[in-house]
């Protein structure tokens, strides 16, 4: 309740401030030589934007369902260097391509140098079975005149996990992970998340084999019961070493696939008339004569 109350207060604030402005505006106008006619208008067009707003809300919002995103974010690194996060501050150029129930986006970035060498990333992204297939193939390029080693790594946020569910784990091979324990993983080929929370079961298929970490990331709140922390989403990234020399090139595969879990409804069972439970025969009284 107490996060309610500061929540109405400031709202309230807010209104007041508005308010406030809003005849400061008045008088503004009206010393513009504006009529009441033009100042009323005025007055209410942020209410008619909200209706304008609210009627394209209105009338596509129940016929174009919701959908999550995989994203992966991608860096790379030299031998001897750092990550660098270029791969996620520079302008890709996009091209979009539509097949039968399958979209690709192709994605190129700008050429990276890293102490001499020349590197070049293509990303493609195909996408079948209206999202619950995704394939992602990165190609590395050296385009310079000399030799590339490097790491190049791709990072997966999966917030649709319950770190409470004992249920909800990452599986590599045979293992089993729980979502609170990190995990490390070398030349693992495939992963799967299996979430009894939002019943799906996520396959990534790496077909060079990948070092697999996973990592969950809380967040620091202040409720009213003091500091408490909140589970957010388990990171999980796939890290290949590479080394190419001039015009060589290498394909990374991750392919995805998602599968719901068929979930059967609890049926309760129609009530019927409970039967009392029998008593015992009652003891027979002796005869007194």
């Amino acid at each position: 309740m107490g996060h309610l109350r500061r929540y109405i207060a400031a709202v309230t604030l807010s209104a007041f401030a508005q308010g406030v402005g809003s005849l400061y505006l008045n008088f503004y106008f009206r010393s513009l030589g504006l009529g009441d006619t033009a100042i009323g208008a005025l007055n209410a067009a942020p209410a008619i934007g909200l209706v304008a707003a609210a009627v394209p809300t209105f009338a596509f919002a129940d016929r174009f369902p919701r959908k999550y995103v995989l994203l992966f974010q991608d860096a790379i690194k030299p031998a001897r260097g750092e990550w660098t996060t270029t791969l996620l501050t520079s302008p890709y150029s996009l091209q979009p391509q539509r097949e039968a129930r399958t979209v690709s986006l192709v994605l190129e970035t700008p050429t990276q140098e890293f102490a001499g060498a020349r590197v070049a990333i293509r990303k493609d992204y195909r996408i079948a079975d209206e999202g619950l297939s995704v394939t992602v193939r990165y190609r590395i390029r050296n385009v310079g005149d000399k030799p590339f080693a490097g790491t190049f790594r791709s990072t997966l946020n999966l917030g649709l996990l319950t770190e409470s569910n004992d249920e909800d784990h990452v599986q590599v091979g045979a293992r089993k992970f729980p979502l609170a324990k990190p995990l490390d993983v070398k030349s693992a080929e495939q992963v799967v998340i299996h979430s009894a929370t939002r019943h799906y079961d996520l396959t990534i298929n790496s077909e060079t084999g990948a070092t697999v970490t996973a990592r969950p990331l809380y967040t620091v709140a202040n409720s009213e019961q003091g500091f408490e922390r909140i589970y957010q989403c388990t990171e999980l990234t796939f890290v290949w070493e590479v080394a190419l020399e001039p015009d060589e090139h290498e394909d990374l595969v991750l392919a995805t696939n998602v599968v719901a879990q068929i979930v059967e409804p609890e049926v309760p069972r129609p009530g019927g008339r409970r039967r009392r439970p029998a008593q015992p025969p009652a003891a027979a009284r002796p005869l007194v004569r």
